[in-house]
């Protein structure tokens, strides 16, 4: 399946592909990056990136598409989808990347889960707050996640 980008926001830092309008998503409030990039092969849905993990992105020279928006978290890359301006991704991922830095230490916590809640390891829907030693386990779609309850993963 194409995952072509054909939006590139930054107010709020956002990109929407072909297919999927707002395939991903970076929190204003707290830095986190929300992905859900619809059906399909090589597709990432319901995976929460805290900034204090460092998820940076990057632009990449593609053999068939022009580039390639990445995403990476420690040591997993992700394509994000293919650009044809490259010089407005690479501006993007800059300011995304800059913005990032500026939200890592400030706690990263998901809005569902209530400050107060997630410092006493409650989520306020039963389940425990996000774990940040989570690890690594095969996503239905292939894709590689960390879950921390029935159906949330998270990095």
């Amino acid at each position: 399946m194409d995952k072509r980008i054909v939006e590139l926001s930054s107010d709020p830092f956002s990109v929407g592909l072909a297919d999927r309008p707002c395939s991903l998503f970076i929190d204003p409030s707290t830095g986190n990056t929300l992905i859900d990039e619809g059906e399909g092969e090589d597709r990432m849905n319901g995976a929460v990136l805290f900034p204090d993990k460092g998820p940076r992105f990057s632009v990449a020279m593609s053999d068939s598409l022009g580039a390639e928006l990445h995403l990476q978290c420690r040591t997993f890359r992700w394509v994000v989808g293919s650009v044809q301006e490259v010089s407005k991704a690479e501006e993007w991922a800059a300011l995304a990347n800059a913005f990032l830095v500026s939200k890592a230490g400030s706690g990263g916590v998901p809005a569902s889960i209530p400050s107060d809640r997630a410092q006493t390891g409650e989520s306020g829907a039963g389940q425990p707050a996000v774990n940040a030693e989570a690890t690594a386990v095969p996503h239905t779609n292939g894709a590689p996640t960390e879950t921390n309850g029935p159906g949330d993963s998270h990095w």
